[in-house]
């Protein structure tokens, strides 16, 4: 259909009322007239664009009787004018849901008698029951439980951010290609072409993606303590405030696009690809590259992938680090494009081409319009912040709160870690230190190193489960029941905060 709209309806207005009436696909036709389609087609919404005061004058509308008119072009094929084959296909789901039920049933029903007689034998019903009560297991369903518990939280939050379109949640993964070469860009133009694709909206996009991001964590890390003998003292760094639990007691980063670095993490350490291969050295060199696009700040963590390269002991003779040179190699060079030619975001440009399709303006207040300025002036802005909002205090305290679980861990391994574990850590933080003085975000700068280290612990420092050993590192029931009760204390009573004011604050008690 066609619409002219009035002389007074800006390209604001216009994308509001194109969301309000189900108008998609724009296309400029002449003067104010624009060409659209009709994605609802009832009596009710046709009458409201008829006597909208916004709308001069349509095409392909009968204005009479409030319907599209029959010479209109259609999207087809439509099913409306045959209205039994919507019944008959649905009784064919049912007809057939229930036949390959009855036929999977008939066709497994006698391996599975078998199997459930042989599962609940004494013999191996004895043998699960003694497998089950050890403390390993034990403490790797705890882990199992304790991360389910904090994947449904964050699934609750993501659902919030989705529908209240949060600007830097939602609208930093919108950042496209559509005005030009711009950092993070990359995510950006496959997720605005899916939504005039499919005609959903970039919240429904960028949620399930965040969904599936943090789903693959989860089952990455449990993949992963399934080869190690979980400790108390672990976990407790694991799921410490300024870890897994820093997005719930902060949930304005809940969704940002850290999820993917702590993904290629854990999926590295998981990987850990064999040196010597030409085709794992394209493949790292694309993610790192990919990533980096994504977001540069992964260029200042490329270290850990080296720390991991230095602890496993899987290949026998001399390490080699082709494959994480070809990743750091690939992050460089993206990061030298994305701080030169796209440098620029082009924020208004971009907003434009987003109300442009429809979507809501919310998603323009975050990244897109945040204040472009130089390196010297962020700095000398971001000074002030830190000596008002007391970053030095509070920040630092919340580091070695964060990292006070590894005193008590270290001493509980037969093993004690290799000295390159910490060298390594600590150069990777090293490495981070400048963008302590050029962003705001430091809270979300520590929860990125306490992810990075847990990962590479859980993957390479981490004990066999096959070694013998307690899982508290003390054999008295009176102090595993104290180190339950403090480690209970140490996740609920303290959190920090992404950046800004109070950035440290109580836990649950606040």
């Amino acid at each position: 259909m066609h619409i002219r709209w009035a002389s007074a309806v800006d390209d604001r207005a216009r994308a509001a009322l194109e969301q309000r009436f189900a108008l998609t696909s724009p296309a400029f036709d002449s003067g104010r007239t624009w060409v659209y389609v009709l994605l609802s087609p009832t009596q009710e919404n046709i009458r409201a664009i008829v006597q909208s005061p916004a709308v001069d004058d349509t095409n392909f509308i009968d204005r009479s009787l409030f319907r599209v008119s029959t010479s209109a072009p259609r999207r087809g094929p439509y099913l409306a004018r045959t209205r039994w084959i919507p019944a008959a296909l649905q009784t064919a789901i049912v007809i057939f849901v229930f036949l390959g039920t009855a036929a999977f049933l008939v066709a497994v029903m006698p391996a599975a008698l078998r199997a459930v007689t042989a599962t609940f034998s004494p013999d191996t019903a004895g043998q699960g029951v003694q497998s089950l009560v050890t403390t390993d297991t034990l403490a790797l369903a705890a882990m199992c439980a304790a991360l389910a518990l904090v994947w449904r939280q964050y699934f609750r939050e993501l659902r919030r951010g989705a529908i209240s379109s949060a600007p830097f949640r939602v609208g930093d993964w919108l950042v496209s290609y559509d005005t030009g070469f711009v950092r993070r860009g990359l995510t950006g133009s496959p997720i605005l072409w899916a939504t005039q694709a499919f005609h959903i909206q970039p919240e429904t996009i960028v949620f399930w993606i965040q969904v599936a991001l943090y789903t693959l964590l989860s089952l990455l890390l449990f993949a992963l303590a399934r080869r190690r003998r979980v400790n108390v003292w672990f976990l407790a760094f694991l799921f410490s405030p300024a870890g897994l639990l820093f997005p719930l007691y902060d949930v304005a980063v809940v969704g940002r696009k850290d999820l993917l670095f702590f993904v290629l993490f854990a999926l590295y350490a998981w990987w850990m690809p064999r040196p010597g291969r030409w085709r794992t050295n394209i493949l790292t060199f694309v993610l790192g590259a990919a990533t980096t696009l994504t977001h540069e700040l992964f260029f200042f963590f490329t270290p850990y992938f080296f720390v991991m390269r230095f602890l496993d002991t899987k290949p026998s003779g001399e390490r080699r680090f082709q494959p994480e040179w070809s990743l750091f190699a690939g992050s460089l060079i993206a990061l030298l494009l994305v701080s030169t030619v796209g440098a620029d975001l082009h924020g208004e440009a971009q907003c434009a081409a987003l109300l442009h399709r429809g979507f809501h303006e919310d998603l323009c207040d975050g990244i897109l319009r945040y204040p472009a300025t130089t390196i010297a002036a962020s700095v000398q802005d971001i000074a002030v912040e830190i000596r008002n909002d007391h970053y030095l205090i509070a920040y630092p305290s919340a580091l070695l709160l964060a990292l006070l679980p590894l005193v008590p861990f270290g001493r509980s391994l037969r093993s004690r870690p290799s000295p390159m574990f910490w060298r390594g850590v600590l150069g990777a933080f090293a490495l981070t230190l400048p963008m302590f003085g050029i962003v705001l975000d430091w809270g979300r700068l520590l929860d990125l190193h306490v992810m990075a280290t847990a990962i590479v612990i859980l993957a390479f420092v981490l004990e066999d489960r096959r070694t013998p050993g307690s899982i508290f590192g003390v054999r008295l029931w009176w102090l595993r029941a104290a180190i339950l009760v403090a480690v209970s204390v140490y996740l609920t009573t303290w959190s920090i905060r992404h950046c800004c004011a109070e950035p440290f604050r109580a836990g649950i008690f606040s």
